[in-house]
């Protein structure tokens, strides 16, 4: 749902000629559909179609390490944060409006 809003949110700023930070900051058990092995998935090819349309994707530490995954296991789109909420946190007090799906 989240890689879904932010394509819509991308297509009505590319539309509109505007322009868009964005960051998909991802936690819990959703980090697993940020696995590099799921390549051929469309959730994999709607994240890339982000990522190269300059969308961060940013994964959170601690659900790796929960979920004992590492940066190597992810889509090489992927950043890793140390903390979701903390970064979510950040980017709330530097402007970015917080939407969950």
């Amino acid at each position: 749902m989240a890689a879904t809003n932010a394509a819509n949110a991308v297509k009505y700023i590319q539309d509109n000629k505007l322009t868009l930070e964005a960051e998909i900051v991802v936690n819990g058990e959703a980090v697993a559909g940020l696995v590099r092995r799921r390549i051929d998935e469309p959730l994999y090819q709607s994240l890339q179609k982000l990522a190269d349309g300059k969308v961060c994707i940013a994964a959170c530490q601690n659900a790796l390490k929960a979920h004992q995954l590492s940066k190597e296991d992810l889509c090489d789109f992927v950043t890793v944060v140390p903390a979701g909420v903390i970064e979510l946190a950040r980017k709330q007090e530097e402007g970015y409006a917080y939407i969950k799906p």
